[in-house]
């Protein structure tokens, strides 16, 4: 809560990762009251997502990294009017989602 809070970083979108939850875990609305995602919604864009890297099959990881490099397209002015990024606009963000998933789910 401590970095959401700097004033450096008041825009910049947010993405929550609920990991392990092929685990027992407490309903997702819970966490994300108890978490204050709730509240962050309200003065930024901010999205959680669902993650598993044992039982990848309802894993909301790719969900995730394509939210963040929509984010990350829709601030630098690169998407277009429809809601998908325009992918060949910055090739290095796509390199490192590719490294980042390959990494997290060996």
């Amino acid at each position: 809560m401590d970095l959401v809070s700097e004033p450096e970083l008041q825009d910049i979108p947010l993405a929550v990762a609920f990991n392990k939850w092929d685990l027992p875990h407490m309903p997702k609305e819970k966490l994300r009251e108890e978490l204050g995602i709730t509240e962050i919604e309200k003065t930024r864009p901010c999205q959680s997502f669902v993650t598993s890297l044992v039982t990848d099959s309802s894993s909301q990881l790719d969900d995730m990294f394509e939210w963040v490099e929509y984010k990350i397209n829709e601030r630098r002015g690169l998407t277009d009017k429809g809601s998908q990024p325009l992918d060949n606009r910055i090739p290095f963000m796509h390199r490192t989602i590719s490294k980042l998933k390959s990494l997290l789910l060996r």
